[in-house]
């Protein structure tokens, strides 16, 4: 036990963690609701992302747990390729990506994400 608590405060030490749960905890208190999102990332274990209010939709199912998560972001064609890879691309996007000119590169696109259970638990 001692050893997975050594590992967990090493990891949110590398990683920015601690500025993520500061962010979540300011939200929280002034609008009284806050979404924190943990990616893995090779460079640093963990990667945190705190949605701005707004920007995100939150379902609950029957006991007022959250299960459902939606969200718009912009990015570039070119972050869009090199994080997702060009297998997980639509069409439209590599073709803006392979343009000779390079010019579409930094052309913003936006991006639905959404998690949602395996299971019917949100029904």
């Amino acid at each position: 036990m001692a050893e997975c608590e050594r590992l967990l405060y090493l990891i949110f030490a590398e990683s920015n963690f601690y500025n993520a749960i500061a962010v979540f905890y300011h939200d929280l208190v002034i609008f009284g609701t806050a979404a924190l999102l943990i990616y893995e990332d090779f460079k640093s274990v963990i990667n945190c992302i705190n949605p701005c209010l707004g920007e995100y939709y939150v379902d609950i199912d029957g006991n007022y747990r959250p299960c459902v998560f939606y969200r718009e972001f912009t990015w570039t064609v070119a972050a869009t390729v090199q994080y997702f890879g060009r297998e997980n691309c639509d069409d439209s996007i590599l073709q803006l990506y392979d343009d000779p000119s390079g010019a579409n590169l930094t052309r913003e696109i936006i991006i639905a994400h959404s998690i949602e259970p395996n299971n019917e638990a949100c029904s």
